[in-house]
């Protein structure tokens, strides 16, 4: 068999260059996804989100939480770790670099937001860990993901409790903190749709602009966190396989 001349043949160039974008694909969708969970002390949307969590691990996701004190006051830690099967819930208290907890992290989560938590994060206040880690992780890229049921003013469960009744402007105030925290590339979900938007949605981050257009060839690109594989145009070449 003359490999050359195998080379030399468009089809079989072809064929060779597809094969490997199958395989790239295959491996980038099949690879473990990491994910940084931040909880804030919201108690609503807290049972759909863990039961997204779940989920997320039963698709092999890997997930490190970390817990601000008013989730440690509002929320049941030790179901949390047991359900999920966690080993430990980081908090203020734990001295490592945050860098640690979200360098190797593809999706930051935060799970259960506070109207709080909301306001702080659209206003860059970075006065307690938690937003002070999820600052860094922004800063970082890491693109992030918010469930908005506990600052949401129009969320239903929240309305039955009697926390719809704010002025117009108060409520306001609540939306326009949401609709910062999308300004800055935050994918904000309700708890229902987490595992759904962490898998197949959620913003892309882009740290440089792509290349200048070459020859045409299609490839794999992994939207960092999500599990989703995209096809985009001019990043493989022909003569990227054939050199």
């Amino acid at each position: 068999m003359n490999l050359e001349l195998f080379m030399q043949n468009e089809a079989f160039k072809d064929a060779l260059i597809n094969a490997i974008v199958d395989e790239v694909m295959r491996r980038l969708q099949n690879r473990p996804k990491k994910a940084l969970v931040c909880f804030s002390g919201a108690a609503i949307g807290f049972t759909e989100v863990l039961e997204n969590l779940v989920a997320l691990k039963s698709k092999g996701w890997e997930l490190t939480l970390f817990a601000s004190e008013g989730a440690k006051a509002a929320l049941p830690m030790e179901h949390i770790q047991k359900t999920l099967k966690i080993d430990k819930i980081y908090d203020e208290t734990d001295t490592s670099a945050q860098i640690n907890l979200f360098k190797d992290k593809e999706l930051m989560i935060l799970a259960t937001t506070t109207v709080n938590t909301a306001a702080k994060l659209a206003l860059g206040i970075c006065d307690n860990a938690m937003t002070t880690l999820i600052n860094h992780g922004l800063m970082a890229g890491i693109p992030t993901i918010c469930v908005k049921d506990g600052a949401d003013p129009d969320n239903a469960v929240r309305s039955k409790l009697g926390g719809d009744r704010s002025s117009p402007a108060y409520r306001q105030m609540m939306v326009d903190h949401l609709q910062k925290l999308e300004d800055f590339g935050i994918d904000c979900c309700e708890a229902k749709d987490l595992a759904q938007v962490c898998q197949h949605g959620g913003p892309i981050v882009q740290t440089k602009p792509q290349a200048a257009a070459r020859d045409t060839v299609t490839s794999a690109e992994s939207t960092p966190g999500h599990g989703q594989v995209r096809l985009v145009k001019n990043l493989i070449t022909r003569s990227d396989i054939m050199e």
